[in-house]
């Protein structure tokens, strides 16, 4: 069954209990959740990654250079760069920070499931019309964390 898009307005808590089996995550915006329906539903796997990741948006260090990354946010926590935010649509996740954590937490498909549900919710948090989902690769993730925070 595929619950329409005005389900997604702002369901209530009961409507979610009601239709929860049916309900595509990917869709789900967070900032029309309220705290009880999160708490109520805190089992939910895919509600689980949605808050996981709110919490990250919320609480890492944003930095930014407009000379050397124009196009780009990071985030970062304890000085490591976790992700990149391409102010193009494109945000890139480290493996070992971030997706290999969703993989071994979660336990459900990465592309399918993860991905679609990360992207709505930058596309949410952010209001970027589409955004694809994709790795912060080692040698990256060095480059930016050197820029950033570089040795003594």
């Amino acid at each position: 069954m595929d619950l329409p898009k005005s389900f997604y307005l702002g369901p209530t808590a009961e409507q979610i209990e009601e239709y929860i089996e049916f309900i595509d995550w990917s869709l789900m915006p967070i900032n029309r959740i309220p705290k009880e329906t999160k708490e109520k539903f805190s089992d939910v796997k895919q509600l689980q990654l949605i808050i996981w990741m709110q919490e990250i948006f919320d609480t890492y260090e944003i930095k930014e250079n407009k000379i050397t990354f124009p196009d780009s946010l990071f985030f970062f926590k304890d000085r490591i760069c976790y992700i990149e935010l391409d102010k193009k649509g494109i945000i890139r996740l480290s493996y070992d920070g971030i997706l290999n954590i969703i993989d071994n937490t979660f336990t459900f498909d990465l592309v399918n499931i993860a991905c679609p549900i990360i992207a709505n919710l930058v596309n949410h948090h952010f209001g970027n019309e589409s955004t694809l989902v994709d790795v912060l690769f080692d040698s990256r993730k060095i480059t930016i964390n050197n820029f950033f925070y570089p040795s003594s």
